[in-house]
């Protein structure tokens, strides 16, 4: 999916296990391809007012593998991840035809609290979102797996 969030082009693949997989509500894999100027991008994932969510690449919430695979080129940053959370099924994010993703870019970078680079504050004054209804029957693959094993995550 292509996304216009304040003048930059967001591109957003999500792909994600057959429903009734061992793993098909607690894992995903994320493409996401932003301008390489950007201070940071968040994905959040909620209900159809966003009251009821989180943010998908909050460290605290859901696993995060980058793959390989990612790659800074021609002014852009492609980042491919697999994130996994057991929120993505207790709160029915992955099979609610009301989900909604939000995309949020920001052109301040993140304030890290720590050397570890672990921990930050992310100003959302400099930054722009849009959000659309995500579809599951869209990004399900039967081949989950061995999209991952290629990925290397």
């Amino acid at each position: 999916m292509q996304l216009q969030i304040d003048g930059d082009i967001v591109t957003l693949g999500i792909a994600l296990p057959p429903l009734h997989s061992p793993d098909g509500k607690k894992e995903l894999l994320l493409n996401a391809t932003v301008p390489s100027d950007y201070g940071f991008v968040t994905f959040s994932m909620g209900d159809h007012a966003l009251h009821d969510g989180f943010m998908l690449t909050d460290p605290a919430l859901a696993n995060t593998t980058i793959s390989f695979k990612s790659k800074l080129a021609s002014g852009r940053l492609q980042i491919i991840s697999k994130l996994q959370s057991f929120l993505f099924g207790h709160h029915d994010l992955l099979d609610n035809p009301f989900t909604v993703i939000r995309v949020t870019l920001s052109k301040t970078p993140p304030f890290y609290l720590d050397e570890s680079m672990n921990d930050a504050l992310l100003d959302l004054a400099n930054s722009s979102s849009t959000t659309f209804v995500f579809d599951r029957s869209a990004a399900t693959f039967s081949n989950f797996a061995g999209m991952a094993k290629q990925l290397g995550v």
